[in-house]
């Protein structure tokens, strides 16, 4: 079974770069360039997980979290930023969010291969 991973990411550039990391048998990545366009995606078509940059024009990443998780989607959302705060990271905790500073190339690795291979957990909040 094929994996869709939504990477969203004002950056184009920030796009491209997790498309190629995220090269690998049984991923397929899609990308969005707002948080409303991400909505949009996820509403229309099967998303297993977001992967969120929070500082965005429009909608913020821990924003679009907040919409989805009131709207019933209960699949993982990674928060990958460099604008991480304790309190960015306190509130993706209440929403059953990971928070991953954008740095820690290797963190969202493991995190991505938690959620996507093991399938033990669908957001954060055992």
């Amino acid at each position: 079974m094929t994996v869709t991973i939504l990477v969203v990411d004002d950056e184009e550039d920030v796009r491209l770069s997790l498309r190629m990391m995220l090269r690998r048998p049984g991923w397929a990545v899609v990308e969005a360039a707002s948080g409303e366009e991400a909505l949009e995606m996820v509403r229309r078509g099967r998303v297993d997980v977001l992967i969120l940059d929070h500082k965005m024009p429009g909608l913020a990443g821990i924003d679009v979290a907040r919409i989805l998780r009131g709207e019933g989607f209960r699949r993982p959302i990674i928060l990958y930023s460099a604008y991480l705060t304790p309190q960015i990271e306190a509130t993706a905790e209440e929403l059953g969010v990971w928070a991953v500073a954008k740095e820690d190339v290797e963190e969202l690795m493991d995190t991505l291969q938690d959620v996507t291979e093991n399938g033990q957990r669908k957001t954060n909040v055992e």
